[in-house]
């Protein structure tokens, strides 16, 4: 394969260092563009980074609170800009959704490659269920800009390839009429921190008393993780020795008067912040991800090789390949019961939890030892690009 100058653009982070670990020991020149700090970057030498920060981003640190949509979608905007006129030549662009339609458009003006990566489902999918979500759960949620609408669009139609994590995510591609050939699916690898102990004494817990049975979620996105449809089901569930763990800011059900009734109701856990996520995952007995829109979910990885018992929904992109019933327990997304229903059944059997947490981390070993899927599928795809310019 001959080597690629490639330019990656992401508005962030995401898993763009996934990405060039993936390019660079396919022995790729790659260059990476993006609004995080070098220092987000550990996986990343920083003379391959450029950073450029968004105007909202320094706008909330400045005012010290969430700016309005308008303004991250105008500097999401004003980041693609001043990155097409200041990027080194390539021979193709990989660019995040929503953040390179101009550095696609000029790699593609010189007879290069525009490759999008979309980590979640098309847009029109994730805003569907958004909105449906937000009217169910009486919960306030900004629709995309017209502006920004198009631009999703104009990368799709513009991009020769879109990268997906998952089928999850590939199928919503095709049902909006994209091109099957264009989608590809590059599953994410999952991280690999060092596995501790089941440990119930980290300071952090505190509160959350030895013998009780523990809960965890992790995730900042009311709507996204089906946050409501967890309260509720655990108040449901009306256990004062089943206690739910959120690592997540307590300020994440604070403009749902029924979350935050139900988080004061249950008693309800948050941990804002942990220096090694780890520790959650040894102090807990049950992970959820109950969300509503999951393009992938790397959390999901992080709780099987912990050996906690998984339960997920339906739109959740990890779970591709793994076995309801034996990996991890599936739940319908958005049904608070059938939540319920799946907690109980691994707070009354301890023997179902024990194997449903083995199994589940003997998914994520087979994983591993089969190599980089990521990787392999990254290959795959610049390959027919390097082949092409040959």
């Amino acid at each position: 394969m001959r080597a690629l100058r490639i330019n990656v653009v992401v508005g962030g982070r995401f898993h763009a260092g996934q990405l060039f670990t993936a390019l660079t020991e396919l022995g790729h020149d790659v260059h990476i563009y993006t609004s995080s700090p070098a220092r987000y970057f550990s996986d990343v030498p920083s003379t391959r980074i450029t950073f450029f920060p968004k105007p909202s981003q320094l706008l909330q640190k400045l005012f010290r609170r969430r700016m309005p949509r308008w303004t991250a979608e105008l500097s999401a905007i004003a980041f693609d800009a001043v990155i097409s006129r200041s990027m080194r030549p390539a021979d193709l662009v990989w660019g995040f959704n929503g953040d390179s339609l101009y550095t696609g458009r000029k790699i593609k003006r010189t007879g290069g490659t525009y490759i999008v990566d979309r980590a979640c489902p098309h847009f029109l999918t994730q805003e569907a269920q958004l909105v449906e979500e937000a009217q169910r759960t009486q919960y306030p949620y900004a629709r995309f800009s017209n502006r920004i609408r198009q631009r999703f669009i104009d990368e799709y139609a513009l991009a020769d390839a879109i990268v997906v994590p998952s089928a999850y995510s590939a199928r919503s591609f095709s049902d909006h009429g994209v091109d099957h050939a264009k989608i590809h699916v590059a599953p994410l690898d999952a991280n690999a921190p060092p596995l501790l102990p089941h440990d119930r004494s980290v300071p952090e817990f505190r509160g959350a008393q030895a013998g009780r049975l523990r809960v965890g979620i992790v995730g900042g996105s009311f709507l996204r993780k089906g946050i409501l449809h967890l309260l509720r089901a655990m108040a449901a569930i009306d256990d004062p020795d089943t206690r739910l763990l959120l690592r997540a800011d307590r300020n994440i059900v604070a403009g749902h008067r029924e979350a935050d009734q139900l988080a004061k109701q249950i008693d309800a856990l948050f941990i804002p912040y942990l220096p090694d996520i780890n520790q959650f995952y040894s102090a807990i007995d049950i992970f959820v991800l109950p969300s509503i829109d999951e393009g992938f979910g790397m959390v999901a990885f992080e709780a099987l090789r912990a050996g906690v018992p998984l339960i997920a929904s339906t739109n959740v992109g990890a779970i591709d390949g793994m076995t309801p019933e034996r990996d991890f327990l599936l739940v319908p997304a958005g049904d608070a019961q059938a939540l319920k229903d799946a907690i109980l059944r691994l707070r009354d059997d301890a023997a179902l939890r024990t194997r449903i947490g083995n199994a589940g981390r003997d998914f994520y070993v087979r994983r591993q030892a089969a190599g980089s899927q990521y990787q392999w599928k990254v290959a795959e795809l610049i390959q027919q690009f390097s082949n092409d310019r040959k």
